[in-house]
């Protein structure tokens, strides 16, 4: 009779398994699950989107439309962020929160809906939008790795992301600003750490970029935001 293989040796379909000792841990997949869409009755001027969705509409007569997609794995992430259904060349601002706004439907805010706060809530980057879709994470040069930018803890757990971007155009609020909807990713750990201290523990936030991440006060999310707000030019 042939000799079992041993654990560190064990492949399973759709998970991993990693061996520390005696230990086995089994990796969970992936999550990334939309939520806060634009609708007539919660959008500022009834805005609601013609896409399902998607944030609540802006001038361009579409929604911002954020999707993740990757492994979200702390030691091992390649989670890259797209944003889609923007105005031609708007700037867009990437932001993470470990808390839901109003159970998930989000309040308002400018054109839109405002979906994520909390303590954790890190402003992560701000790019230019290229025939309006723009990405932010694993495979772009020069982007953070978005666990670490996001101080993501060891053990992992469940985080939101949205993208703040401008609409110069007169159209709804005199704020000039619309939303996406948002994101919710589960984090999982990618291996066993040598102690239970290790384990807990949370990584600093930090990143490629030159300037550290910011946390944002939910009281004053909109004034922190504005210290990089994004500039376009007005749509038609």
């Amino acid at each position: 009779m042939k000799n079992p293989p041993s654990r560190r040796a064990l492949a399973l379909a759709g998970s991993t398994l990693v061996a520390l000792g005696a230990s086995v841990h089994v990796l969970a997949q992936s999550t990334f699950t939309p939520f806060c869409p634009g609708t007539v009755s919660l959008c500022p001027c009834s805005n609601g989107p013609p896409q399902l969705g998607t944030g609540c509409m802006n001038s361009f007569g579409q929604g911002g439309r954020l999707v993740g997609n990757g492994n979200a794995q702390v030691t091992s992430d390649t989670v890259l962020l797209t944003a889609s259904g923007l105005p031609t060349t708007a700037t867009i601002i990437f932001f993470q929160g470990d808390q839901q706004v109003n159970g998930g439907n989000g309040a308002v805010f400018g054109d839109g809906l405002r979906c994520i706060e909390g303590p954790a809530t890190w402003r992560l980057g701000v790019r230019a939008a290229l025939g309006g879709q723009v990405s932010l994470g694993h495979g772009i040069p020069g982007d953070p790795v978005l666990s670490v930018r996001g101080g993501i803890p060891a053990l992992g757990g469940t985080m939101h992301y949205q993208g703040w971007y401008r609409n110069a155009a007169a159209f709804c609020t005199p704020d000039g600003f619309n939303l996406t909807n948002a994101v919710s990713v589960t984090w999982v750990p990618s291996r066993l750490r040598g102690s239970f201290a290790d384990a807990t523990g949370s990584r600093r936030p930090g990143g490629a970029e030159d300037e550290a991440p910011r946390g944002i006060d939910n009281r004053l999310l909109s004034r922190r935001l504005n210290e990089s707000s994004p500039q376009e030019e007005a749509a038609p």
